[in-house]
């Protein structure tokens, strides 16, 4: 009779692979870095499946901060900052004034505001060229 105790059996003594030591720290701050699945993998030597299995709460809230982060530099973009000073009076940090273009997007994406085109034509005789083509496009209603 064969002694089969230790067949396929890891130094611990279990069956199977080895247990990966990860760290979720490090997941965590990979995908607040908006690091793709096999970029973490790679970097914790473990495999996408392990990351997707294991650590999904994990990355979802990594990405949340990044997301996070990334709105509340666009808002700081879009408004501007005013000038750090230090104790003496200093400048620290210059002055950011707003960004009208940053304004624009974030009211577009974040409140939903639209731009509204309409022109009044009487004939297609009286559009240019662009105008026709915005029409046709479906970018501007013809109004009458």
């Amino acid at each position: 009779m064969r002694d089969h105790s230790n067949t396929n059996r890891a130094p611990n003594g279990k069956r199977g692979r080895p247990n990966k030591n990860v760290d979720p720290k490090t997941v965590e701050k990979l995908a607040a870095m908006n690091s793709s699945y096999e970029e973490m993998a790679t970097i914790v030597n473990c495999s996408v499946s392990t990351l997707q299995r294991n650590f999904d709460q994990v990355i979802k809230k990594g990405r949340a901060e990044m997301k996070v982060s990334l709105k509340r530099t666009q808002y700081r973009v879009a408004m501007g900052t005013p000038a750090q000073l230090d104790e003496n009076g200093e400048i620290v940090q210059k002055a950011v004034a707003p960004n009208p273009t940053m304004l624009i997007w974030l009211g577009k994406t974040v409140l939903g505001q639209v731009e509204h085109h309409q022109f009044d034509f009487t004939s297609l005789d009286d559009m240019t060229d662009k105008q026709l083509a915005a029409v046709v496009a479906g970018r501007i209603p013809r109004m009458r």
